[in-house]
């Protein structure tokens, strides 16, 4: 693991045509970012990233080093202060140091991922690593979660806090033995899908395996509590998916009705079980040292309710 109060740390011999050469990929993909120009951050503080958008504002800084530099740590944070969205485009490697994801976790950037398609995987730091399919040690997960979830509870447009909310289950439950992120955002042609898990094994002593390899989910970001309607939307969408799909994970930031809970019971002679995850869970879900065992117990609670 990289140590950022390190300050003797030996960069990896980089030259102005690989940072250029990254840029230019993203900006092949992307043709609204233009060529960094120097931004005026205050208190003489200036910074001139290697790609600028003006609408909406955000600056992209290419991080090929070995360790991401204190100066460049400020202009980010002085430039997001300002209301730059921060990109950041890395190798594929840098995600596993924990002491850089620590580090520009509450800058929540959007990720480019260098030399494995930029164009396609640009998503927030939770959702890259939940997608990538790295995992952190526990006291890392419970940092970066902490994060996410106060992110969440923070004011932002109905699709921002929705991508928040969904990033950040997506990131707990890829740090899940035997779990995989496979799908996010996954938009069929009669349905859509927040987050689909795969198991690495059907069959054992956990309560989610069930036999059946997938594990279907969705999360509400919304002001008022997820009702019975979208309980109900969410048990057809389980029925559809021939028979892979036994367990459903709702999880709701503001909670659910009583009529929701209701419902889910009126189910309860079905095969289905539909976890019902309210903000106290979320929070001690965040919170828990045995992530495996915290999940464990959540569903065994659903499934004898």
């Amino acid at each position: 693991m990289q140590s950022g109060a390190d300050e003797d740390k030996t960069y990896r011999s980089l030259t102005a045509d690989d940072v250029g050469e990254a840029a230019q990929t993203i900006r092949d993909a992307d043709p609204t970012w233009a060529p960094g120009r120097t931004i005026a951050l205050g208190e003489g503080l200036a910074w001139q990233p290697e790609l600028v958008h003006d609408d909406p504002k955000a600056v992209l800084h290419v991080h090929l080093a070995d360790r991401l530099r204190p100066h460049v740590v400020e202009r980010m944070r002085a430039a997001s202060g300002r209301g730059y969205r921060i990109h950041l485009a890395l190798d594929l490697s840098a995600l596993y140091d924990e002491d850089l994801l620590r580090e520009i976790s509450t800058l929540d950037p959007i990720i480019h991922v260098v030399g494995n398609g930029p164009e396609k995987q640009q998503a927030s730091l939770l959702a890259t690593l939940a997608d990538q399919g790295i995992r952190v040690t526990d006291a890392t997960r419970v940092e970066l979660a902490r994060v996410g979830w106060q992110s969440c509870q923070s004011t932002g447009t109905s699709n921002e806090k929705g991508h928040r909310l969904e990033a950040l289950v997506a990131f707990l439950l890829s740090q899940i033995e035997d779990f995989r992120v496979v799908e996010r955002n996954l938009r069929t042609e009669t349905e859509e899908l927040d987050v689909v898990v795969q198991q690495g094994r059907t069959e054992g002593g956990r309560c989610w395996m069930l036999g059946v390899p997938f594990i279907l989910v969705e999360s509400k970001n919304w002001a008022s509590k997820v009702t019975q309607k979208e309980l109900s939307t969410f048990r057809v969408k389980m029925q559809g998916k021939r028979g892979t799909v036994r367990l459903g994970l709702l999880f709701a930031a503001n909670g659910h009705t009583g009529d929701a809970y209701d419902q889910e019971l009126r189910f309860a002679s079905d095969d289905l079980t539909i976890s019902l995850i309210g903000p106290d869970e979320i929070t001690a879900w965040v919170e828990a040292l045995d992530d495996d065992e915290f999940l464990d117990s959540l569903i065994r609670r659903s499934m004898l309710r």
